[in-house]
Parts: C-alpha cells; sequence; structure tokens
C-alpha cells in the first residue's frame, strides 16, 4: 500500500512537473520571441529616421538645384534681352548710315521697321525657348521631389511589414487547470488501488 502510494505519488508529482516545465518552456520561448520582436522594432524606428534624413536632404538638394537653376535662368533672360536691345540699337545706328531709317530699302534689304521687328521677333523666340525649357525643368524638380517621398514611403513600408508580430504569452490558467487534473487524477487512482486493497484485506 505505501509502495504503491509512493508511486502515485512519484507519477502525479511527475506529470505536474512535465507541466509545468512544458507551460515554462513556451512561456520562455514566448518572452524570446517578444524581446527579438521589440528589438526589431526599435532598429527599425531607427532606420527608418536616418531614411527620412536622407530623404529630407536629398529634398533639400533638389530645391537647391531649382533655386539656382532658376537664378540661372533669370540671368540668361536678362542677359538675352540686354542682346536684343543691343541688336536693335546696332541695327537702327547702321540703319540710319545707310540712310534707311525711314523705311527706304537699301542694302539691308527690306524696310527698317521690318528689320527691327524681325531682331525682336528672333530675341522673344529665344526667350520663350528659355522659358519652355525652364518650365520642362521646373516639371523634372517636381518629379524628382515626388520620387524622394515615395522611395522614402516604400523604404519604410518596408521596414515595418517585414517585423515579427512576437507570440503571445502562454496564460498560467491552462497550466492551473492541468495541475489541478492531474492531482484529480491522481487521487481518483489513489482511491480506486486503496478500495481494491480494503477487499483483499477484508472480503
Amino acid at each position: 500500500m505505501a509502495y504503491e502510494s509512493l508511486l502515485l505519488f512519484a507519477g502525479t508529482a511527475f506529470d505536474m512537473s512535465s507541466k509545468y516545465q512544458g507551460y515554462s518552456a513556451d512561456v520562455a520561448t514566448a518572452n524570446l520571441a517578444n524581446q527579438q520582436a521589440l528589438a526589431q522594432r526599435q532598429a527599425a524606428i531607427v532606420q527608418s529616421g536616418y531614411e527620412r534624413q536622407l530623404a529630407v536632404n536629398r529634398y533639400l538638394y533638389i530645391n537647391t538645384e531649382d533655386s539656382l537653376d532658376l537664378a540661372k535662368h533669370n540671368i540668361d533672360k536678362n542677359m538675352l534681352n540686354q542682346k536684343i536691345r543691343r541688336e536693335r540699337a546696332k541695327f537702327a545706328a547702321q540703319s540710319v548710315a545707310r540712310g534707311n531709317i525711314l523705311g527706304t530699302p537699301k542694302e539691308a534689304g527690306g524696310s527698317f521697321a521690318a528689320g527691327d521687328r524681325n531682331i525682336e521677333f528672333f530675341g522673344l523666340q529665344a526667350l520663350l525657348a528659355k522659358d519652355v525649357n525652364r518650365e520642362k525643368r521646373i516639371n523634372d524638380f517636381a518629379q524628382r521631389r515626388t520620387n524622394v517621398q515615395l522611395e522614402f514611403t516604400s523604404k519604410v513600408n518596408k521596414l515595418f511589414s517585414d517585423l515579427s508580430a512576437g507570440m503571445q504569452v502562454p496564460d498560467a490558467t491552462g497550466l492551473v487547470t492541468g495541475l489541478g487534473a492531474s492531482v484529480v487524477k491522481g487521487l481518483s487512482i489513489a482511491e480506486n488501488v486503496g478500495s481494491g486493497d480494503e477487499k483483499g484485506l477484508f472480503g
């Protein structure tokens, strides 16, 4: 009887110990997974900060390029306007020397007014070409800014989409229920064994 009781106690204790060790291992695994997930998230936050700063730097560089291009555009147009005025003044001086300032057709061909209009026309065409080119560059700068934003968004999305979600820590309720079941099972077997012994002694 004592030996069987000892065996029953040892079996119940082993069953309870196994359940507890299994629960402890599951908790340890979940905690480790959650620590790794937290470390990944913290690293992703730091990396996203770097990516944001790089995007800001690229954005500022594009803005600087845009500002310099606008300044160059204005200087070029100013110089072209000056050139147009010089050419018109030069043509007027040459026309006076040739005596066709009043519109008499001479060596230059046609009237002074027609020649002056030609200089102005080609000058305006050159100015328009500069404005068209500037508009193209404005669109290019705008597209580059959009690309910087899209690239940044894509990188950040990838950083956080690849993160581990961790694991849910097992609830201790299952452990307690399992331990209780082991105890009830051990007591039930002990009662059955005890009943059998009594019949053997007094039956």
